[in-house]
């Protein structure tokens, strides 16, 4: 608990952004997320894009901001991992995103994309997806807006987005720019997509929303 906090500070650029989850201390945020696990229930996620998929043959998915890659552990948990899936995790480079790497460095359809300082973070997803998942994510970002819209760009026609967002002041593990985005963030999704699972509200909260891409 000693080590366990991290606080971005407002107005660092993307370098700062990314020492402030590499620094040393931060190694019990490893311990955290794979604790959280435990807690956290991705089958429900999963089993409803299967429905709405029909299976998983052929799909390729997107876990953003994964961290050690719950989704992706429930996948393999759950159901046979078909050859012709093909999955990326994009993170920070950060311990838990190289943990999650790390798991899945024998499977030749687990693609590892790390996200660089250089240009911000930015996305660069080679190929469009057929779901992307941004879970416990947006708030902790320094560009939402410019996130979300990558995503729109890397879906296919009729893809699902599956995510969440906090309503925070930016303190601690979240940051201003999530705080100060949000509005943005949630006024491009409901002008591209359709909400077909949750709801989406600047007001609050948001828990677990699937949206598909018009």
């Amino acid at each position: 608990m000693k080590f366990g906090s991290l606080e971005v500070e407002d107005g660092v650029d993307a370098n700062g952004h990314l020492a402030a989850w590499q620094r040393p201390e931060t190694a019990s945020l490893l311990l955290h997320c794979v604790n959280k696990q435990i807690e956290v229930d991705c089958l429900n996620t999963v089993t409803l894009i299967e429905k709405m998929a029909g299976s998983f043959h052929n799909l390729t998915m997107l876990e953003f901001g994964c961290s050690t890659a719950p989704v992706l552990d429930t996948i393999f948990d759950f159901y046979p991992m078909p050859s012709s899936m093909k999955y990326f995790i994009a993170d920070l480079e950060a311990l838990p995103f190289h943990y999650g790497a790390y798991k899945y460095r024998q499977c030749a359809n687990v693609i590892p994309l790390p996200l660089s300082p250089v240009d911000d973070f930015a996305l660069h997803c080679p190929g469009s997806c057929d779901v992307i998942f941004c879970h416990a994510v947006f708030e902790h970002l320094n560009m939402p807006l410019k996130t979300v819209q990558s995503f729109t760009d890397t879906l296919k026609r009729g893809g699902v987005l599956s995510f969440d967002y906090i309503k925070s002041d930016g303190a601690g593990y979240d940051t201003v720019h999530g705080a100060r985005e949000r509005a943005m963030v949630l006024d491009h999704i409901t002008d591209n997509y359709n909400i077909i699972v949750g709801q989406v509200t600047k007001e609050e909260s948001i828990g677990l929303t699937f949206a598909q891409k018009r």
